[in-house]
């Protein structure tokens, strides 16, 4: 796992947001850690939406996203596809550490009630 991460990590744009579309649970963890050993914030948003994700890309224009799947909705951010990862005999790679309050992660609320919510999730809070 920590070497699929890292090696997913070296190949992603440097960007300040990584938006995790993957439908795969294995490929949206090693995209989540990937992005996290990078330094950079995932957004989540359950609603995947065209409309959501439009509104997502406009909100943050500086995103890439990690799709394993076709790509969904208009939104012009960079893709990168975790599936096309390294072989058994990558080397081991050690676990990156992460300070506690950098933000992991912005979760943002269903909108179902007007404009989604963000709300930051620090690294320290999630472990």
């Amino acid at each position: 796992f920590l070497a699929e991460a890292a090696f997913l990590a070296a190949r992603l744009p440097d960007r300040p947001h990584a938006v995790n579309l993957c439908a795969d649970r294995y490929l949206a963890l090693v995209g989540f850690a990937a992005a996290l050993s990078r330094g950079q914030t995932t957004l989540l948003c359950a609603d995947r939406s065209p409309l959501r994700l439009r509104a997502l890309a406009d909100r943050y224009p500086d995103a890439h996203a990690l799709a394993d799947g076709p790509p969904l909705g208009d939104a012009a951010w960079p893709v990168m596809r975790p599936d096309a990862l390294p072989g058994a005999d990558t080397p081991e790679a050690a676990a990156p550490l992460i300070p506690a309050g950098r933000v992991a992660a912005i979760a943002f609320t269903s909108g179902s009630t007007g404009e989604a919510q963000a709300h930051a999730k620090p690294w320290g809070a999630l472990v």
